[in-house]
């Protein structure tokens, strides 16, 4: 090619490099979302484990203000001072809350059993009381089902005939 020959590009071609550039600056955007989505969920991680070694329950309220406050940049710690020390001087000196003594890693997993014991057997405990066979029947009646209450009567009958 000499220094006089033009490149001539097309209308055409210039549509496809610029669909091409915005595809590429789509998918770099959408992956940039999906870091900073990644970042935020580790960073409340991350302070969950702070409020938990200042001294509080990061499922409370307290904690929950305090990881709230952590995560806005509220609490910053002064220099030299750990993130954990700043929080427990935070919620002391705004919210008048004082920490929980520091459990030993048993208490902290005796603590989580139990509340996982308390959460199941609240979810497989009944409704409350056995019902009589004729509330029974008469629900069963109410809700349009014949034959569950014409069984449920018929059971009590052949009970009553073999007492």
């Amino acid at each position: 090619m000499s220094e006089h020959d033009e490149i001539v590009v097309s209308e055409s071609d210039k549509e496809l490099n610029f669909d091409n550039l915005r595809k590429k600056a789509e998918a770099a955007e959408a992956s940039l979302a999906e870091k900073d989505a990644e970042i935020a969920r580790l960073r409340a991680y991350e302070f969950q484990s702070v409020v938990t070694e200042a001294g509080f329950a990061p499922t409370t309220g307290e904690g929950k203000s305090l990881i709230r406050d952590v995560t806005a940049g509220v609490i910053t710690p002064n220099e030299g001072e750990e993130l954990a020390v700043a929080v427990a001087r935070h919620a002391e000196s705004e919210y008048g809350w004082k920490p929980q003594a520091q459990r030993t890693p048993e208490q902290r997993v005796v603590e989580t059993q139990a509340q996982r014991f308390a959460e199941l057997q609240s979810s497989t405990t009944s409704d409350g009381p056995p019902q009589d066979w004729q509330q029974e029947a008469a629900e069963a009646e109410a809700d349009g089902d014949w034959n569950k209450a014409v069984a449920i009567k018929m059971n009590q009958v052949i009970a009553n005939a073999n007492r």
